[in-house]
């Protein structure tokens, strides 16, 4: 996605860390218990490096191609390309077709209102992955149970 000209890369990196601070899934590690049962694992802050450049195809390949370590590190990565347009590619365990627009369009929003100094135009309230174990154990989909155990204060709160 093209970045309006002059921001430099730290202001696309604060963009970049805003995103992932709205988002719980993209700052999301998942594991097993010791009981081998899968666990999700939020972040509460992340630190956005410098984007890495992407300058040729190798290293786009590279970019693209390389798996997610989903247990030690976020399921969202983000470079520049030598145009200085921003790239992201982001597991399929934390967004799917839908979930990757909703996220180019936040992403332009973010970078537009950064560069026109004036706030961002987001929706209030991001649903997050907790909401919707809540919201599907409400529904009586058993699988979402250990998500909504007694010790989740949002588990009780209406959707």
């Amino acid at each position: 996605m093209a970045v309006p000209e002059r921001l430099p890369d730290d202001q696309v990196r604060e963009v970049v860390r805003s995103l992932v601070l709205r988002h719980e899934v993209l700052r999301t590690t998942f594991d097993a218990d010791g009981d081998g049962r899968p666990r999700q694992s939020v972040h509460e802050d992340v630190l956005v490096a410098a984007l890495p450049h992407i300058e040729d195809e190798q290293s786009r390949h590279l970019f693209v191609e390389t798996p997610f370590d989903v247990t030690s590190e976020s399921p969202i990565r983000f470079g520049r390309t030598s145009a200085g347009d921003l790239i992201f590619v982001v597991s399929h365990i934390a967004a799917d077709g839908t979930g990757a627009w909703i996220l180019v369009d936040e992403l332009t929003e973010l970078l537009a209102a950064r560069a026109q100094r004036r706030d961002a135009r987001l929706g209030a309230d991001v649903p997050q992955p907790v909401d919707r174990a809540c919201h599907e154990r409400a529904g009586g989909r058993p699988r979402a149970d250990p998500a909504c155990g007694t010790g989740t204060p949002r588990c009780g709160s209406s959707l």
